[in-house]
């Protein structure tokens, strides 16, 4: 009979078996199910993103709709003091932090 640094061949063959089913076991009751909720939340993540970045563009297309708006205003009541002869004060942009 064969031996490799104490073992027999069998022996060997036994604690093959029992390294390769102890891998196994930790790879699908641990490391599977994890893989798997990451992947979930990769996919709840991506979702999201896309979701945030279409609110988005609809948020600034609302922004510069009513910038549009306000510049009509400003503009009808800048003609208005015209017509009547006020004098308009210019306003100044206040920094925004």
């Amino acid at each position: 009979m064969h031996v490799i640094m104490g073992f027999t061949i069998d022996e060997w063959a036994g604690i093959a078996t029992i390294i390769g089913t102890t891998i196994t076991a930790i790879y699908q009751f641990t490391i599977k199910p994890l893989l798997n909720r990451f992947d979930i939340l990769s996919q709840s993540i991506d979702e999201l993103t896309n979701n945030s970045k279409i609110e988005h563009k609809a948020i600034w297309a609302k922004i510069n709709k009513q910038t549009v708006r306000l510049n009509r205003h400003d503009y009808e009541i800048g003609a208005a003091y015209r017509e009547i002869g006020i004098e308009r004060e210019e306003y100044q942009d206040e920094e925004i932090n």
